[in-house]
């Protein structure tokens, strides 16, 4: 986890830190009445605010990394970015507790640097790279491979992309406003 912070400004890059130790997330109360020892998110917490303008969600949009307090609803306008992870299935979505859903649960779009392997799109993007949530399928329901094993499972053939398209680059100024959002021809803003 880095924070970075210029003026009122303040940019989350969250990296893979986990919920806690074990990357599981805790039920209700059980830090408390457990025992369990604090670690991850609930370490941070402790000593610096989660508030932020921008957060790099942490660990692929992984459910066991989405704190409650990272992902607090918030009075100020904010941006969330998520870099894909292609040979899994991160970040999934359409299942109960799905990262992309719980992340549209609370803002009304992200910024993902690519389109997931495993995800379906349509094809060409839009010229804005906005794709609607209600859009997203999963590439085995409308291109199945001829390998029965892999329809079974979310199929996770990379497509080549060159890295210089899978970018969004964000200005913001000293009081956490965003000024500029540019990206590659490979990066989607995935709304509501």
């Amino acid at each position: 986890m880095l924070a970075i912070t210029f003026g009122a400004t303040r940019i989350i890059l969250g990296g893979d830190l986990p919920w806690t130790e074990t990357g599981k997330r805790p039920p209700p109360g059980e830090l408390a009445t457990k025992g369990v020892i604090a670690s991850g998110w609930e370490t941070v917490k402790r000593t610096y605010a989660l508030d932020h303008h921008a957060l790099k969600v942490p660990h692929h949009a992984s459910a066991d990394a989405l704190h409650p307090d990272l992902l607090a609803t918030s009075q100020r306008p904010r941006i969330w970015t998520v870099t894909p992870k292609n040979g899994s299935r991160l970040p999934t979505f359409g299942n109960p507790g799905a990262g992309v859903d719980i992340l549209l649960e609370i803002e009304e779009r992200f910024l993902l640097s690519v389109t997931p392997s495993s995800w379906w799109v349509p094809d060409p993007l839009p010229a804005t790279g906005v794709v609607q949530r209600n859009g997203l399928r999963r590439r085995t329901d409308v291109d199945p491979t001829a390998d029965v094993f892999a329809n079974a499972s979310d199929d996770t053939r990379s497509r080549p992309v060159d890295p210089r398209e899978t970018v969004w680059a964000l200005a913001f100024d000293d009081a956490g406003n965003m000024v500029s959002k540019e990206r590659g021809s490979a990066a989607i803003e995935l709304v509501r």
